[in-house]
């Protein structure tokens, strides 16, 4: 969960940072448009935050509270940039239509790389049950939502 919730943090950091273009000011059809926005996901064991994504981009804005509900002071705040790359559409093991993505980034020298998988209902986006950080999940973790603000 940590480990997750670091990818989070780090993808948050990158969106925030305001190198990001969250439009398509070109015109063309873009097809993941439907995940470019702000998503603000709900407190989990003291934890609350946003992320930010773009066409190339996820900005991750992680706070952690002093208590497991997000009340009490601010323990930390932190901003995670992460590159973003869309990939192929595939069918989950639930049976709904996600798509691939890569995220990652450099940090001290070493390099990063996530495989996860993004998919949006309405209002709200999903990401990869996650396993571990090294295979692309294959199903969705719908107990983790992000809400559009």
């Amino acid at each position: 969960m940590k480990k997750y919730l670091t990818i989070l943090a780090l993808l948050t950091t990158l969106l925030a940072s305001g190198c990001l273009e969250l439009s398509n000011s070109s015109g063309s059809d873009d097809v993941n448009s439907e995940f470019y926005g702000t998503w603000e996901y709900s407190c989990t064991s003291g934890l609350s935050g946003t992320f930010i994504i773009s066409s190339e981009s996820l900005i991750d804005n992680t706070i952690a509270y002093e208590n497991a509900d997000c009340t009490g002071e601010v323990i930390t705040s932190n901003n995670r940039h992460w590159n973003l790359i869309y990939g192929d559409k595939i069918i989950t093991d639930s049976g709904v239509e996600a798509t691939k993505i890569d995220v990652s980034t450099e940090s001290e020298g070493e390099s990063r790389l996530v495989l996860d998988l993004i998919y949006r209902n309405d209002d709200q986006l999903y990401l990869g049950k996650r396993v571990n950080l090294e295979t692309r999940p294959t199903d969705l973790d719908f107990e983790r939502q992000f809400t559009l603000k």
